[in-house]
């Protein structure tokens, strides 16, 4: 019966970050343009091949363009900490760009052999690609926004907390683990991993509003980022949701236990 209730516990956490989170917003997002660019075949593909064929191309050139628009984005936040939230938005966009236009011309070739004899220049093509990626960056926090509007509910809305604004300037997203690496606080956000050089129980501090639970004497997660939990080697570890595994020990685990991560 507890085991059952823990299931029920951890599909109904997966729900509602998938409802509230950016992943159902993407997911939603990346198929809804798939078919609808299927449906409207732009760019002279209306009329070469039929729907599925259409479907088929549209849907490995989303899929792609987000895989690196997505993967930018968390270098950028990797390395660039410290850039302004605009910029770090523009970088993503014309690093995607640059990256995406030549898979493109090469994935429309290989989708349609007749592609080179109509297709623009690399240039004519980039410039294509960058307004359609401005289009994109700008519908999807117009949607981000709409979803936290004053009707959303109340779960979703990201607390603020004083650590955050170690982070990048006008850092928003989720800060789900920490981390202690020496003299030094790893710490896992939405955006990528920050380093910040302090005490990882100052840090723990600062995350005052966020519930959250310290697994080791080097590790803390927030509740909301756990997926599940198991067993490597005979030591327990919790799995969050970007699929790590941190571990547990023994002082920590009852605590865990009682809030049903484990």
């Amino acid at each position: 019966m507890t085991s059952q209730r823990l299931k029920n516990a951890e599909l109904n956490r997966w729900i509602r970050r998938l409802v509230s989170g950016q992943t159902g917003l993407y997911a939603g997002l990346l198929l809804a343009v798939s078919v609808l660019l299927a449906l409207a075949g732009p760019f002279g593909t209306f009329g070469r091949g039929d729907f599925l064929h259409r479907l088929v191309y549209w849907s490995v050139l989303c899929v792609v363009s987000l895989g690196i628009a997505i993967t930018t984005k968390h270098l950028i936040a990797n390395f660039l900490p410290n850039l302004a939230k605009i910029f770090s938005e523009a970088a993503t966009i014309i690093l995607t760009t640059i990256i995406f236009t030549p898979f493109l011309r090469w994935w429309s070739s290989e989708a349609y052999p007749e592609f080179d004899r109509y297709a623009p220049d690399v240039l004519q093509m980039a410039g294509q690609v960058l307004v359609i990626c401005m289009a994109i960056s700008v519908l999807s926090h117009g949607m981000q926004l709409l979803f936290a509007g004053p009707g959303a509910p109340q779960e979703a809305a990201r607390p603020s907390v004083r650590l955050a604004r170690r982070l990048s300037e006008g850092f928003e997203d989720d800060i789900f683990r920490l981390s202690a690496e020496g003299h030094t606080v790893l710490v896992y956000t939405d955006q990528g991993l920050f380093r910040v050089r302090m005490r990882l129980t100052d840090a723990i501090e600062e995350m005052t509003g966020v519930e959250g639970h310290c697994t080791h004497r080097s590790h803390w997660v927030a509740t909301q980022a756990v997926t599940g939990s198991g067993r490597k080697g005979g030591k327990p570890h919790v799995t969050l949701r970007d699929g790590s595994q941190v571990p547990v020990s023994r002082k920590y685990q009852p605590d865990l236990e009682g809030a049903g991560l484990l």
